[in-house]
């Protein structure tokens, strides 16, 4: 059987935690273009995101601008 060796060297970090990940331990990315509306710029980006904050995003996604509105009202305070 082949020995699986540990890997030394990390390959990106995730853009919403911060964390250094190993290439294997990327759980999501989303690629494609942005725009920066702050300081009026284009581009490609590739966002990747560790387990736990894929997961994170995963349920935002899933709970769609009904939850998104319930979200905000309860930061407004209604």
């Amino acid at each position: 059987m082949k020995r699986i060796e540990k890997q030394t060297e990390f390959e990106c970090f995730c853009q919403i935690c911060g964390i250094a990940l190993y290439d294997n331990e990327v759980a999501g990315e989303i690629r494609g273009d942005y725009i920066d509306y702050l300081n009026r710029h284009t581009g490609e980006a590739s966002i990747v995101f560790c387990h736990e904050c894929w997961v994170n995003v995963l349920d935002k996604f899933n709970g769609g601008i009904e939850e998104a509105v319930r979200r905000r009202r309860m930061l407004d305070g209604r």
